[in-house]
Formats: C-alpha cells, sequence, structure tokens
C-alpha cells in the first residue's frame, strides 16, 4: 500500500509470523466474560389502562369506584395512579437503599453508583474517540484484518500495482488499473452477506460502549447536594427524569460486551495513533486494556442487576406504560471497510502513475540523447525510498556528462572566449552562467561523495546509528531527518543548475535568433569558428535546443519528486 496499513505500521518491527503469534498469545491468553450485560429481566408486557383496570382485585376496583365519584375523575386516571403506586413498590423492595419513593426522590447512595459506574468508564473514552472521530476508515480495516486474515493478505497482495506490473511487464497503465480494481472486487466478494451483518453488530455493539464512555454522568451527579458532614443528599424525580432517561436508553441497548478481537482492533488502532507512554509492550497494553474492559463490563451487570431502570423510569415519569427507546448505532462496515480499500489502491496507483511518469520523463530524455541509461547517483537511485530527488538528479548528472561535457562545452566556449554580444548585460550573464555550469560537475560530485560512508552525510548517518543504538525508534527518526537533509542538499543543486540553464538557454535563443530583444545575438556570429561557421552555428543551435529541452524536462522532474519531498516530511512529523 502507499502507506502502511496501520497494524503493519504499529508492529513494522515485527515478522509476518511474530505478528500471526502475537495475535494468537492475545486470543489464548485473554478472556472476557460473554453474559449479557443485562441479567435482570424486566416485565415489558405493554398493557392498556382499560386491561390494568380489568386485572384489579374487586376491592381495588371498589376503591377506584368511590374515588372517581367523590373526587369527580376519571376511573382509568386513578388506575393509572394505583399501578405506578405497585410499580413504585416493586422498585423499592428490589433497591431500598437507593430510592426514597414516598419523597419522590432518589438517595446519594444511588450517585455513589453513578459515580462508580462513571469512574470505570472513563478509560476507554480516548480510545474509542480514536476510533470513531480520528480515523474510522483505519478501524473499521483493522477490524476486517484480525477478523478475516486471508482476506486481509489476499487484498494487500492483489491490489499492489508494482507487483502486477512485475508479473505482467507488457501491460500498460490502464490496464493495470482495470486488472487491479477486478482483483479488489473479487476479494471483496468473498465476505458473505452473514460476515457482513456480523460485523454490522459488532459496530453497532461498540458503538452503544462509545455512547456510554461520552454519556455526560455529571448531569445526574450534579442533582445531588452535599450535607454539611460532606455526605451526598437525595435528588427529586424531577431533575433526574431527562438524564436517566437517556441513560437508560443507552443501557439497554449496550446489550452484550464486545468481542475480544473487537477489543483488540480498539487498543491496537489507540496505541498506533496515541502512541505509547510506558515501556510496556504492545501485548502487554493491549492486555490491560482489555482487562480493564472486562471489569467494566461486570461494572455495568452490578449495575444493571441494582437498578431497575424500566420500572424506574415509569415512577419518575408517572407513566406506567413508559418504553425506554432503543439507541441507533452501528454502522455498515463494509461500506468503510471497502472504501479503505478503495482509498488504498487509489492511493497507491496514484504514487505508481507517478513513478511512471518519472521514469517515462527519463526515458524521453535519453531517447532525446540516445543513450541507453540515466547516470544515478551511487546511494542516491529510485530504488532507495529515501532518495527522493534521485530522477532528477540523474538526469542533471546525465546531461553534464553525456551532453554537456561531450557536446555543448565546446561551442559554449567559443561564445565565451571570441563572441561580441550586441549588449553588455548578456556578456555579462553570459560569463556568470557559463561558470555556474561549468561547476555543476563539481557539485555533483560532491553530493555524490557525501554519501559515501566516510563522508559528510555518510559519517551523520552512522554516528546517529551508533548514538541510538539501543532505541531503534528514536535512531530511525534521526536518520530520516538526516536523509532530509539530503535532500535538501539535492534541491539546492537541483534548482542553482535549473537557474542557469533557463537563462543560458535564453542567452542562447537570443544568440541563434537573434530578434533584438532582452537577449540578442552576436555581432560576430557569422565570422566565429572561421572556416567552420557554418559547422558552428549548427552546434550553437543544438545547444540552444539541448539546454531547452533539459531544463523543461528537468523541471517537470523536479515538481513531481517535490509532492514526493512534502508527502515524506509529513511521514516523518507523524512518527
Amino acid at each position: 500500500m502507499g502507506k502502511d496499513n496501520v497494524f503493519d505500521s504499529l508492529v513494522k518491527d515485527l515478522s509476518s509470523e511474530e505478528r500471526r503469534k502475537m495475535i494468537e498469545k492475545l486470543d489464548e491468553n485473554i478472556h472476557i466474560s460473554r453474559e449479557p450485560l443485562d441479567l435482570r429481566v424486566e416485565n415489558e408486557v405493554v398493557q392498556t389502562i382499560e386491561q390494568e383496570y380489568k386485572a384489579l382485585f374487586w376491592l381495588d376496583k371498589f376503591i377506584v369506584f368511590f374515588k372517581s365519584l367523590f373526587l369527580a375523575k376519571d376511573k382509568l386516571e386513578i388506575t393509572k395512579k394505583i399501578v405506578i403506586k405497585r410499580i413504585a413498590r416493586q422498585v423499592s423492595q428490589i433497591s431500598p437503599e437507593f430510592f426514597d419513593i414516598k419523597n419522590h426522590a432518589i438517595t446519594g447512595e444511588f450517585c455513589n453508583l453513578i459515580i462508580d459506574l462513571s469512574n470505570s468508564v472513563d478509560f476507554i473514552r480516548n480510545p474509542l474517540t480514536v476510533c470513531f472521530e480520528i480515523d474510522k476508515n483505519q478501524f473499521y480495516s483493522l477490524m476486517g484484518q484480525l477478523e478475516f486474515p486471508q482476506i486481509h493478505q489476499e487484498l494487500s497482495q492483489n491490489i499492489n500495482p508494482w507487483e502486477h506490473s512485475s508479473r505482467h511487464p507488457s501491460q500498460d497503465i490502464h490496464s493495470i488499473r482495470r486488472n487491479l480494481t477486478e482483483n479488489l472486487e473479487a476479494c471483496l466478494s468473498k465476505i458473505s452477506r452473514e460476515d457482513r451483518l456480523k460485523m454490522m453488530e459488532m459496530t453497532r455493539t461498540l458503538n452503544h460502549m462509545y455512547q456510554l464512555s461520552t454519556y455526560p454522568f455529571k448531569q445526574i451527579v450534579s442533582q445531588f447536594p452535599d450535607s454539611v458532614d460532606g455526605t451526598l443528599m437525595s435528588a427529586s424525580f424531577s431533575g433526574l427524569s431527562s438524564p436517566l432517561t437517556e441513560l437508560g436508553s443507552i443501557l439497554k441497548s449496550f446489550i452484550n460486551p464486545p468481542s475480544l478481537k473487537l477489543l483488540e482492533a480498539v487498543f491496537l488502532l489507540y496505541y498506533s495513533l496515541a502512541g505509547r507512554n510506558t515501556g510496556d509492550s504492545l501485548e502487554d497494553l493491549v492486555s490491560q486494556g482489555i482487562s480493564r474492559c472486562d471489569t467494566l463490563f461486570e461494572k455495568i451487570r452490578e449495575f444493571n442487576k441494582s437498578v431497575p431502570f424500566s420500572d424506574l423510569l415509569k415512577v419518575i415519569n408517572e407513566d406506567p406504560f413508559f418504553q425506554i427507546s432503543d439507541r441507533s448505532g452501528g454502522e455498515d462496515w463494509f461500506y468503510f471497510f471497502r472504501q479503505y480499500w478503495q482509498d488504498a489502491l487509489n492511493e497507491q496507483f496514484r504514487l505508481f502513475n507517478r513513478e511512471k511518469v518519472l521514469e517515462e520523463a527519463g526515458n524521453e530524455l535519453l531517447r532525446y540523447w540516445d543513450l541507453n541509461s540515466l547516470s544515478f547517483i551511487n546511494g542516491y537511485g529510485p530504488t532507495e525510498k529515501s532518495a527522493i530527488f534521485s530522477y532528477s538528479m540523474a538526469s542533471l548528472n546525465t546531461f553534464f556528462l553525456h551532453n554537456y561535457q561531450k557536446k555543448l562545452y565546446y561551442p559554449m566556449k567559443i561564445i565565451l572566449v571570441d563572441g561580441n554580444f550586441y549588449k553588455k548585460s548578456n556578456r555579462d550573464e553570459y560569463d556568470k552562467m557559463f561558470q555556474v555550469l561549468v561547476k555543476i560537475g563539481d557539485r555533483i560530485k560532491w553530493f555524490e561523495n557525501s554519501l559515501l560512508p566516510d563522508g559528510d552525510s555518510g559519517r551523520k548517518m552512522r554516528d546517529v546509528s551508533h548514538e541510538f543504538k539501543d532505541d531503534k525508534a528514536e535512531s530511525d527518526r534521526q536518520i530520516m531527518k538526516l536523509k532530509i537533509g539530503v535532500n535538501r542538499d539535492a534541491l539546492m543543486v537541483l534548482e542553482d543548475s535549473l537557474h542557469c540553464l533557463f537563462t543560458m538557454g535564453k542567452l542562447m535563443n537570443g544568440i541563434v535568433l537573434g530578434n533584438g530583444g532582452s537577449y540578442d545575438t552576436l555581432s560576430n556570429f557569422s565570422e566565429l569558428g572561421g572556416r567552420n561557421n557554418e559547422e558552428l552555428r549548427q552546434s550553437v543551435t543544438e545547444a540552444a535546443d539541448d539546454i531547452h529541452k533539459i531544463s523543461h524536462s528537468l523541471q517537470d522532474i523536479i515538481n513531481l519528486e517535490k509532492e514526493k519531498m512534502e508527502e515524506y516530511i509529513k511521514e516523518m512529523n507523524e512518527q
């Protein structure tokens, strides 16, 4: 892929076999209870008030009759109050320490229970936020990697344009793209509808867990005032109706705990993006996170067992038929998974296409010069990921060795020595640019020598490797910084050379065309070279064409490689 898969990036120091063993070890050593989170089943049979009235004992019906007669109230309204009182007694019997039904209040002990639940859920908020708000596509991809490792492997292998191109060298770029798209669809089709639904249910479960982690428990806690001795006093039903209804909706929807693999994905992504601030291994951090989740799930079970939420909300809302609504949540996992791999293919193909454009730009120059290969700088070739400006440096080096020195130098030297410019400014600029052009070879050689083991850059990288030999991550970061410096050195050589070539191109075109503009011809152009003047004039014309060709081609190559430079620096900053 254009950039590493998040899990591959996370454990890039491990081999494929070590990664597999790590996941297997996590699966073997970590266990979470699969018991439902709500162990107490409440009676949720919905009846009408008429049915409730008919179900009353004859004595209750007699009481209802007399109350309706003397209070001038509807008997069904009185029945509703009787049913609510009955439910209130049931709630009080289940948890008498939490509910003061007589005073329509909830005790401070219930608030302590809420605080305990809030404290237990706090730790999972950041990991879930990373999953749901920072990079959802990556998270769903990681879920797919853990659930369908074989399909993940096939996707990684079958949408790689470089590998496909090496197996089918005769295919053009459009055929390669079409084949890779077909490979992607073929791999994705192996995920059955049943598996897609299962994964969607997993995202629903995790979404409800995320809703619980972001629930504002302070809305409940703030309703309980402190007493003089520091204990929490009771809070009235009226202030708790709305926040408890919201919490009840979340808990009702959060029926089953997430699977082990789902929790593995959460913590793997979290420690990938948020980093590790301790010396603990990745395996230990994931294990600790899942163990805390298991403790949280047990807290939720205890809370649900202690608090008859459905009946409590009926009492608080004074509605015997009040129903806790189910929370929405859960997304089409397959949509995001597919989008991730389509984006990955697009990104890979963008990088592949850019490399092909660079390669073709180099080949076009070779055809122009009638050469077989570019003269790449030793230690700075296209196979080196960090050699950002490899093609532009190779193009400049090839131009200098095979075109400038062998073909352009002679006619340009004659102009330098014997040419009479009409304009003094042209003469001054030509003298200056000629000296810069002559020294391009020296600057290229200096750059190449700096990369040698005993060169300036080579020595610095060796020193960094020695200094941070016990900290590979820091060593990699420092070496990457040095390599960025190497690329900036290359860019400086290129931009100075490019400025020289464009200026010299204008000067040479002025000499050839003689239009009398800012860059004019020579007063003795028809006399230079003596009897060989015609041949010299032809050489000067070809030199002007050659400089025009290399300057514009080099500009295009440098612009593409500057994009690579920006991406390389961004990658370093993200490490």
